[in-house]
């Protein structure tokens, strides 16, 4: 469905730090597949064998992810064994640790949902308003990743990646400054007639980027914690 010269390194990235911002157990990116009937994983960070295969072949308006699809909006199971709608996935959580779970759409310009990035939990929880807003804002930039695979066409793609691969705390605030200029830089561009920009994506960068420099003590603890 999409084009080979997507830049996976950059979505893996968003995906990884959306679990790590919710402080779930783990994240995924599920898409549609040609059919546009199942849904299948793009990206899995840190989540056990043993629950992706558990929960198969998702058709589109069951489980989690999918309704998300199905339904252009964000959907939560907050208990994965003992709610009923997510019974067709019950063999994933059985086989693995995995309790809980939210995923939000992840919808092209054209105004189609492609797929669903989701956070999984260990043990029940249900997410804040905050948690979704901000993987909504992850999800925005996940969709203009597999629209636009070539980063090198805008520069401030290559300036936000480094921030998204950055593990050390105290490169991060000359990275965020750095990422921070060129997306504003972009946007003055479009605005005064240049070549036109995803705003919408531009403004979840930047919404991304204040997020991480909020909390960079609990996303990155220092090395000597």
């Amino acid at each position: 469905m999409f084009s080979a010269l997507v830049d996976r390194d950059f979505i893996a990235n968003l995906v990884r730090l959306a679990g790590e911002s919710a402080h779930a157990d783990g994240s995924t990116l599920f898409v549609l597949d040609p059919t546009g009937r199942f849904l299948k994983p793009f990206t899995v960070h840190k989540l056990p064998e043993g629950y992706i295969s558990g929960i198969g072949v998702v058709a589109v308006g069951t489980q989690c992810c999918e309704r998300a699809v199905a339904r252009r909006k964000p959907w939560i199971v907050s208990d994965m064994l003992s709610d009923p709608l997510f019974k067709d996935g019950a063999k994933g959580a059985e086989a693995s640790d995995i309790r809980a779970g939210f995923s939000v759409p992840v919808i092209a310009h054209n105004g189609i949902a492609v797929g669903s990035l989701a956070c999984h939990f260990r043990r029940p929880h249900s997410p804040t308003n905050t948690d979704i807003e901000r993987n909504q804002s992850f999800a925005t930039l996940i969709a203009h990743g597999l629209e636009y695979p070539s980063a090198a066409q805008d520069s401030w793609r290559e300036l936000f990646e480094a921030v998204l691969r950055e593990r050390d705390p105290d490169a991060l605030p000359v990275l965020i400054k750095k990422a921070r200029t060129g997306i504003l830089n972009r946007l003055e561009l479009s605005s005064s007639g240049g070549t036109p920009a995803d705003d919408e994506a531009l403004a979840d960068a930047l919404r991304i980027l204040r997020e991480v420099e909020e909390n960079l003590p609990k996303l990155w603890p220092s090395k000597g914690d």
